[in-house]
């Protein structure tokens, strides 16, 4: 009996022993992130004991790997990690309070393209700063107050052995492994699962090579700031390498595209091509919805001049994926990445068109997530911006309306304009101007939801009326002009519609029926001015011939090849719904694995 409790305490004491040997470490890195956490606002109340739970056992881990390193080694490792994760922690509490950032994959882009002069610059600014002292103040007495409660415990702990007896000393020292063995072996049992399944996610996604893949990981995981940074770089990572892996590309094929003589783009149209987002085809008048959402479109399509496509879908219904896959040439399912295609607006720069390129979420910037970054990261970089467009904006605004006056019409012709919206994002409440809101919660005879969720499906429809509005401007500056307009939405959103009554979008790896239904399908219609119908006697009866076909808007370079005459090898009159050469049998892949069917 006295063996097994011998062996019983020395597993306890085996236990304890990282919480006893580096209770100061464990202590300071604690402090560390709790102010981190203060200064940072992260994360959640919700979630922020979860979080603790998981640093306190990586700590614990942290303490044990110590334990295991040889004496004299061990302070210098203690001392480069307390450096380096208050080195990481301070830097990201100083960008939260002065630049209102935490770590994110746009930061590395902005550190990438800074030369030394301008480096300098930011430094003597941050130098200058307020928030950079008193964070500097703040981690360097944390430091110093770790390291004097250090001293003041061993102090402490001599004294108290002095004046105690051997037995006193043995008792209080067995007292204080069982206490610090029960509370390893409390955060171990209860921790470790959850702990080691974040690892084991944590693992796969720096191991990943797909940029689809590493772009779905949740970043609620990385909590802390090394994690965070870590995260970032691997993210940050993988889009450069795939960014660049498509500038490559699109390089080569300008190399060998030919350039149109000045006589032959004389009697090309204007093309505009408007890029909404989260529209929900089942809330547009236009599609059979029961509300007035789209009185101009509806008038248009009754006047014949607007066809409204039945049957379009969008591979993904995450923004920075269809981006990647409608300004590709390549095409989902036949293609192993969206970056083993040409980036198709250079194609037409280089052709002798002026390509402009509007929009209301993808500004450069360093105010970016990493979704707006995985989206437009390769639209902003150089050289595919340079050789692509000839005319961007700068400058977001509140509302889509104000938008349109960042066209220009001074842009030699031929010329494709593309404009993307804001549209209905979330929350759709924000996209709309209150002198645009005709609908209210009482307007809804929908038993089934709360008060606060009426009103969020009226402003949706309000948002889907004001995004009627914009379009109508937009046509109105077309009108007495040869141009061509053609719309269609990202993808879709829920709005509380049956059955899963919830407003925003269902990211599960296999989309049900009613998912795809609302977030996958989109409308995609197409406006011709009657200076074009003139022109092109015939577009039109095409139109009407293909509004029924089958679509994925990852093609939609087909058919502006098509429409443009685009001398390019990159063509493929296959997969033009406008052409007689078109192919109805493609199988269309949501998210590069579902297939979809009616």
């Amino acid at each position: 009996m006295k063996s097994f409790l011998q062996r019983l305490y020395a597993l306890l004491a085996l236990c304890a022993r990282p919480l006893r040997q580096e209770a100061g470490l464990v202590l300071l890195l604690l402090a560390v992130q709790l102010v981190a956490f203060h200064l940072i606002g992260l994360p959640s109340r919700r979630q922020a004991g979860q979080c603790l739970a998981d640093y306190l056992l990586t700590l614990y881990l942290l303490a044990a790997t110590l334990c295991l390193l040889p004496h004299r080694l061990r302070p210098w490792v203690r001392g480069a990690a307390v450096g380096v994760l208050l080195l990481i922690a301070g830097t990201e509490a100083f960008l939260r309070q002065r630049f209102h950032m935490v770590f994110e994959p746009t930061m590395f882009c902005l550190v990438a393209e800074t030369d030394g002069e301008e480096t300098g610059e930011f430094l003597r600014v941050c130098l200058r700063s307020k928030a950079f002292w008193s964070t500097l103040t703040t981690f360097v007495c944390l430091l110093l107050t770790g390291e004097a409660l250090c001293e003041a415990g061993g102090w402490l702990k001599r004294r108290v052995a002095r004046r105690l007896s051997p037995c006193a000393t043995r008792l209080v020292r067995h007292t204080a492994t069982l206490i610090l063995a029960v509370a390893a072996l409390v955060l171990i049992v209860t921790t470790v699962r959850p702990w080691a399944e974040r690892r084991s996610d944590m693992l796969g996604f720096l191991c990943s090579a797909d940029s689809g893949k590493v772009e779905r990981v949740s970043s609620r995981p990385y909590y802390s700031s090394p994690m965070r940074l870590l995260y970032c770089l691997k993210f940050w990572g993988l889009m450069q390498q795939e960014g660049q892996r498509f500038a490559d590309n699109t390089l080569r094929a300008l190399e060998q595209a030919p350039v149109q003589t000045a006589d032959s783009l004389v009697a090309k149209p204007e093309i505009v091509v408007v890029i909404g987002e989260s529209y929900n085809k089942y809330h547009a008048q236009i599609y059979g919805y029961d509300r007035p959402t789209t009185p101009t479109l509806s008038r248009l399509k009754r006047q014949g001049t607007l066809v409204a496509f039945t049957d379009v879908v969008s591979p993904y219904n995450v923004t920075s994926q269809v981006f990647k896959w409608v300004f590709s040439t390549a095409s989902v399912g036949h293609d192993k990445s969206w970056a083993d295609g040409i980036f198709w607006p250079a194609l037409f720069r280089r052709a002798g068109w002026s390509v402009s390129f509007v929009t209301n979420q993808y500004v450069p910037s360093s105010r970016q997530n990493k979704i707006d970054y995985s989206g437009s990261f390769f639209l902003n970089a150089q050289p595919l911006d340079s050789l692509a467009f000839s005319h961007r904006n700068c400058h977001k605004y509140q509302y889509d309306g104000p938008l349109l006056g960042e066209l220009s019409d001074t842009l030699p012709q031929p010329t494709l304009q593309i404009v993307h919206l804001i549209g209905q994002h979330m929350d759709a409440a924000l996209r709309v101007p209150a002198s645009w809101k005709k609908w209210k919660a009482s307007d809804y005879n929908r038993p089934d939801l709360k008060e606060a969720q009426r009103q969020t499906l009226a402003d949706y429809d309000n948002a889907t009326r004001y995004n009627d509005e914009v379009l109508r401007r937009l046509i109105k500056r077309y009108r007495n002009r040869e141009a061509v307009l053609i719309y269609f939405s990202d993808h879709g959103e829920e709005v509380y519609d049956a059955p899963l009554r919830m407003y925003g979008r269902n990211h599960r790896s296999h989309p049900s029926a009613d998912v795809v239904r609302h977030e996958y399908e989109v409308p995609f219609f197409v406006w011709t001015s009657a200076a074009f119908r003139r022109t092109h006697p015939r577009f039109q009866q095409r139109l009407r011939a293909a509004a029924a076909l089958p679509f994925m808007t990852d093609d939609l370079c087909h058919i502006l090849f098509g429409m443009a005459q685009l001398p390019t090898p990159y063509y493929r009159a296959d997969r033009d719904p406008l052409s007689p050469d078109y192919r109805t049998d493609r199988p269309r892949l949501l998210k590069d694995r579902w297939p979809y069917g009616r």
